[in-house]
């Protein structure tokens, strides 16, 4: 059994055992607001069953639904919150490298035991400044596909999308 599954376990058995412990007053009220309605003549018994039946159905179809998506949202917030954390991690280790790279770089007559590589050097001043604008991919001598039957938006003004 990988981690994976067993993390899905937990959920399971938390969403599954939330839901058991739910309190369902307003279920005890429909009940007897149907059984009022057949001892006062408003509603044949068959009618009463019939609904009765359906709104045990809605109930548990809401139940399953949760017990389906609840674990599986849970655990994927679980897991994105681990590599959230490993991903500022690695992180803080580039941040502390080139770092380290920039004041060795600064001071070449000392030797940090960090190798002073153009990329890592300028590894600070790079994820702060915007990429460099790239031309236009509509100039120059391009090869160009046409492609039959394309129409412009204007001419249905009744379509949304």
């Amino acid at each position: 059994m990988s981690a994976d599954d067993l993390g899905r376990d937990v959920w399971t058995d938390l969403v599954g055992g939330l839901i058991d412990a739910r309190a369902d007053p307003a279920t005890a009220r429909f009940d007897a607001e149907l059984a009022a309605a057949v001892a006062a003549g408003d509603l044949p018994e068959e009618t009463a069953t019939r609904l009765r039946f359906w709104q045990r159905a809605s109930v548990r179809a809401v139940a399953d639904h949760a017990r389906t998506v609840l674990p599986v949202a849970l655990g994927a917030l679980d897991a994105a919150r681990r590599e959230a954390q490993e991903d500022v991690e690695v992180a803080e280790a580039t941040l502390e490298a080139a770092t380290a790279a920039r004041a060795a770089a600064a001071e070449p007559g000392e030797n940090t035991g960090v190798p002073a590589r153009p990329d890592e050097v300028d590894l600070l001043r790079r994820a702060s400044t915007p990429e460099p604008a790239r031309p236009s991919t509509l100039e120059g001598d391009r090869p160009r596909q046409l492609v039959a039957g394309l129409v412009t938006a204007l001419e249905h003004p009744a379509r949304t999308t």
